[in-house]
Formats: structure tokens, sequence, C-alpha cells
């Protein structure tokens, strides 16, 4: 089997995060901090279209060649949806007696994140957020991290000491980090179905017996 040089460290990546979140957001029992978290990660999503938002209005600005009436309804119309979409989780944070100030804050950092919920199975928080931080390192352009997380294999060296070797994908860490990415998926699948089941139980579920909370 071929691996790539590079090509899987961001899917797997994002399969880290992605589950990783989902986990973070629907395991503890207080459903109040439940909810908080959810909400932070709302206002995180918002913050980046808002970034977003601010980028694409510049490059149409610049070299969309739009009609300068035509930005400036669009710019309105996603400020007039962006502050409704705060002012309902402002709302709601309100009703369900929730720090606004809290959630206001955004998510914490992966790393942090990974490391409180990283425990899937056998596998330590503090190790999985370092082979997040490993892959995600991976994941970007650098000679660095490439030369000290890669494979490599020694070709030979000049009479000046230069060394001539071939980089590969590390099958180490692509193995640590896919097992982590499918560890942390079937705990989050499993924390997501118990929360889901906690009104209406199933008979069966794909993740064995349903505990109360």
């Amino acid at each position: 089997m071929a691996v790539p040089m590079y090509g899987h460290y961001p899917v797997i990546r994002s399969v880290i995060e992605a589950s990783a979140l989902a986990k973070w957001i629907s395991e503890p029992t207080d459903q109040a901090e439940r909810l908080r978290r959810s909400f932070s990660a709302r206002v995180a999503d918002l913050n980046e279209d808002r970034a977003l938002h601010e980028e694409a209005m510049k490059s149409a600005a610049l070299f969309g060649g739009m009609d300068t009436s035509v930005l400036k309804r669009g710019d309105e119309s996603f400020k007039e949806g962006d502050t409704k979409a705060r002012r309902l989780i402002r709302e709601l944070c309100g009703e369900q007696g929730i720090s606004w100030s809290r959630v206001n804050q955004g998510l914490p950092g992966y790393a942090t994140i990974i490391r409180a919920v990283g425990g899937a199975g056998e596998i330590p928080g503090n190790y999985a957020a370092s082979v997040w931080r490993i892959i995600s390192g991976l994941s970007h352009p650098s000679a660095s991290r490439a030369t000290r997380y890669s494979a490599i294999e020694v070709l030979g060296e000049s009479d000046h000491g230069v060394m001539n070797a071939r980089l590969s994908a590390s099958m180490q860490w692509t193995q640590a980090a896919t097992l982590l990415a499918i560890s942390l998926t079937f705990d989050a699948l499993g924390s997501v179905e118990r929360r889901l089941d906690t009104m209406h139980p199933r008979r069966d579920s794909a993740f064995g017996p349903i505990p109360s909370t």
C-alpha cells in the first residue's frame, strides 16, 4: 500500500478535531455545561464566519468588479444575521442561567480540548494532545517538522559532509494518529448517543448498553 507523503495528515487531523469537539460538548453530565460548551462552539463558528466574510469583502472590493451598492447590501445582510445569531445565543444563556461572558470567549484551543477528552480507550489525554500537535505540524509546510517527524533513509554522504536522504511518511505517527482518530470517533458517537437516548432510550445501541445519566 502506498502512503502519501503529507496528504493523509490533514484528513486525520480533521477527524481528531471534530470527534474531540463532539465528545467535549456531549461528555459533561451537567446539561447546563453541555449547553455552555455548545454555545461556545457556535460563537467560535460565528467568529470564524466573520473573519472569512471580512476577507471575502476585501477580495470582492479589490478584484471582484462588483458595484459598491451590491457589496454594501451583502455586508449589511451578513452583519444583521451575525448580530441576530449572537443576540439569540445571549438570550438563551440568560434563560438557562449560563454565563454569557464565558460563552462569548469561544472555544479553548484544540490542544486543551483534546487533552481533556483524549483519554479514548487506553490513550492518555496528554499523549493524544501530543499526537494531534505532531500531525497538525505535519499538515503545514515546514522543513524542520517534516524532517524531524518523517521516516528518513540515509542514502549517502558527500566528502563535504552533506547527507543525501530520502524522506517518506512516518508510519509510526500515521498509525498512532489513525488509532487516536478512530478511538475518539467511537467515543464521541457513543457519548452523543447516550445524550440523545436519555429521554427516549432505544432497546439496542451500536455502542453497547446505555448508562443512566
